[in-house]
């Protein structure tokens, strides 16, 4: 009695707080314990009768068994519904397209970081192979002008022009460091004299590399010698880059770069 009340109890809570698995266990307890009192009772009257209800009885659930749809037969069949499949796609579709027009834009607008360096990559080279080319015709008419003006040289029956392409100031593909140093230096004189290092380089190498390149791609058609050098304006001395100064006074505006052009015919 006690029992039975107690799943009297537990029923009636499932039943208030919505929980269907309380339910079902409970119904499952009922009818199992229902189910196995009646065949007792069965037993006490008629064994013959009793083992017939409990082959019924395994056969109903056999059949119970085999007719009922399985698990994963419920949870395949739900996911492969037509409907369902097609509101799935009509869900990404909206989130594909869920956009502003100016978040669409801002989309379509975005770089990588690779992408933007190699953008600025194709520029330099861009720049310095239009630069080389404008060049190239001044280089051209300067050996002209050398040849008109008589300026040649005779050489074993041939004729060399030399040709000075020079930059009035120093180029941007050129970099030019200063610091004090002191020199001299002795025993009288531990400290030596105070004096100035420039160091001249190439800080663009990129553009300074397709720049040569491409006047040296120019230059090989018409057979002329295109060398880049420094030059120091007062002693007219020539530097191959980089290269260092050391003096007592050293000025970047003193050196100029300077395209040196030969051409023998």
């Amino acid at each position: 009695m006690i029992w039975l009340c107690l799943i009297l109890f537990l029923a009636f809570g499932g039943a208030i707080s919505g929980d269907s698995s309380l339910l079902k266990a409970i119904c499952k307890i009922v009818l199992t314990g229902g189910s196995a009192i009646f065949v007792l009772w069965l037993f006490s009257l008629n064994v013959y009768i009793s083992i017939v209800v409990i082959i019924i009885g395994i056969l109903i659930f056999v059949l119970y068994l085999k007719l009922s749809p399985t698990k994963d037969n419920r949870t395949t069949n739900n996911f492969s519904t037509p409907c369902e499949t097609e509101n799935f796609d009509e869900d990404l579709n909206k989130n594909e397209t869920n956009y502003s027009d100016f978040q669409k834009e801002l989309q379509a607008q975005m770089k990588t970081p690779i992408q933007i360096n190699n953008e600025k990559k194709k520029k330099t080279r861009n720049n310095a192979i239009s630069c080389a080319n404008s060049t190239y015709i001044f280089i051209k008419k300067g050996c002209l002008e050398q040849a008109k003006n008589g300026k040649y040289s005779v050489y074993n029956g041939g004729k060399k022009v030399i040709f000075d392409y020079i930059y009035k100031r120093l180029p941007e593909f050129i970099g030019c460091e200063r610091k004090v140093v002191y020199i001299n230096k002795s025993i009288l004189n531990p400290t030596g004299e105070c004096a100035n290092n420039a160091i001249f380089y190439i800080n663009d190498k990129l553009y300074y590399d397709t720049f040569i390149l491409r006047l040296q791609e120019l230059s090989l058609v018409d057979a002329i010698k295109i060398t880049p050098l420094m030059i120091n304006n007062n002693s007219s001395e020539t530097y191959t880059l980089p290269f260092a100064k050391t003096d007592y006074l050293v000025l970047k505006e003193d050196y100029n770069f300077i395209l040196r052009c030969e051409i023998d015919f």
